[in-house]
């Protein structure tokens, strides 16, 4: 299928992308080399599925590889090239169906607005405004995902594809992660859109927590999980033995290179995942080897994690001690604001003399938990709103699946979508914020399900 010359979309991004390359190898060659072949990608993706599609799955490809496709403006900001092609199929969508049809018939998509509409009044007296507009910036990103979602994820087939999409995307950001896991500490090239992150074995040697292509070792931890999530609901799927073959290495190498982010809560979120998608389908030899699959990477655990797991067990980590002061800090702050809370550029008041409980470094400022983070942030109302979320989400996943549809007829991946929030929201009982790209796919969730549900209703 090849793009309508009538079409604007294809030649708004072309002329876009082109901008962006020739900016980016004038002043940050890696990058511009990624994005090449970023651009190669879409030209296959465009001609294969046409405009909006091909721009579609090409949004969702790059998510994985989000940061190191952001380029900076004026160094103040910096713009990923994926959120621009998804604001031009915002744009055009937009244009074409507006906005009132969907906004009568989506609860999810009007708690969205108003969780924007909380975050913009919090910016009012923010200590550190720039906090709350980045939250703002990827607050609207999860609405106009959810959006163009909704428009364009319409049968079975179309919400299998972005999740294959998707994980084709990690593909690059697991092997990625799986080399920094054998670079030296003292030879690694920290690049500068992620933090620098180790772990300690029990003999005091260091070891690099890997980030791959995100921006902190949790958040692509996080993303592995969904990922593993994703690929054991998609078995229970009517698919080739190549397909489940891609699947089973896919979800095997993201559980083996989730153990290198040396993350306690990738280990829960992983099993999460993979034991909710188990849990869904009738394949029990599928649950015998995952649990040969999870007895193997026991067995391979890199001795920094055993070390953190131990650590736990016996009280000789900070890490529990340290979360629980968040805690505290952020439930002082609930007890001062509780209605419209402190605002996401109020967050950085938990680290002043008002709410501080510990100078170390190691205590966040944020309290360490997905809904209390956003208790602290939004109040009440706020919490009450993305609680509101996660009942919609079970509530229209666990409608009756509607029959499948078009000419290739895969019925809805229902098992894979509640596979990865199941790691999406276990991992966040112990982060406060996966980042922009698990959110966004958190969204994208979020519309498969009230899709499904709506096409049940009409079925």
């Amino acid at each position: 299928m090849i793009a309508s010359r009538r079409d604007p979309l294809p030649w708004v991004l072309a002329l876009g992308s082109a901008t962006i390359v020739t900016l980016g190898a004038a002043f940050a060659p890696f990058h511009a080399g990624i994005a090449i072949l970023a651009l190669g990608t879409a030209g296959f993706l465009l001609w294969r599925y046409g405009g909006r599609l091909g721009s579609w799955y090409l949004f969702l490809i790059l998510l994985p590889i989000r940061e190191p496709l952001g380029f900076d403006i004026v160094g103040t900001t910096t713009i990923p090239l994926g959120d621009f092609v998804l604001y031009a199929l915002l744009a055009v969508i937009a244009w074409e169906n507006g906005f009132r049809d969907l906004w009568r018939r989506s609860p999810i998509l009007r708690i969205g607005v108003v969780i924007l509409l909380l975050s913009a009044i919090g910016l009012y007296g923010s200590p550190l405004p720039r906090w709350g507009i980045a939250a703002l910036r990827r607050i609207f990103g999860q609405v106009a995902i959810f959006y163009v979602a909704r428009h364009l994820v319409r049968t079975g087939e179309h919400a299998v594809t972005s999740l294959v999409v998707f994980l084709a995307g990690m593909i690059p950001a697991i092997l990625y992660g799986f080399y920094q896991s054998t670079t030296p500490v003292e030879l690694t090239n920290y690049e500068d859109w992620r933090d620098t992150a180790l772990a300690f074995e029990a003999t005091g040697e260091a070891r690099v927590r890997v980030t791959s292509t995100y921006d902190n070792p949790l958040h692509f931890s996080q993303g592995l999980s969904m990922a593993v999530g994703m690929c054991v609901g998609l078995w229970h799927l009517p698919l080739r033995r190549i397909g489940r073959a891609l699947l089973l290495a896919i979800g095997a190498a993201a559980a083996m290179c989730n153990q290198y982010t040396y993350s306690v809560s990738g280990i829960l979120s992983t099993l999460a995942a993979g034991l909710t998608g188990l849990s869904l389908g009738r394949r029990r030899w599928l649950a015998v080897v995952f649990t040969l699959l999870l007895v193997l990477s026991i067995a391979a655990a890199p001795a920094a994690l055993v070390d953190r797991v131990t650590g736990l067990m016996t009280g000789s980590s900070i890490s529990g001690v340290v979360r629980i002061i968040t805690y505290q800090q952020g439930f002082r702050a609930f007890l001062d604001h509780p209605v419209l809370g402190l605002g996401w550029g109020g967050i950085s008041r938990l680290s002043g003399d008002e709410y501080q409980m510990s100078w170390s470094r190691a205590v966040a400022p944020a309290p360490e938990n997905y809904f209390f983070y956003r208790l602290v942030a939004l109040g009440i109302p706020g919490l009450a709103l993305y609680v509101l979320l996660l009942g919609l989400f079970l509530r229209n996943c666990f409608a009756p699946l509607p029959g499948p549809e078009g000419a290739a007829g895969i019925p809805w991946p229902r098992a894979a979508i509640l596979a990865a929030a199941a790691g999406f929201y276990v991992h966040g009982m112990l982060i406060p914020d996966g980042g922009a790209s698990n959110n966004y796919m958190l969204w994208l969730l979020f519309a498969i399900s009230e899709t499904m549900r709506e096409r049940s209703r009409r079925s």
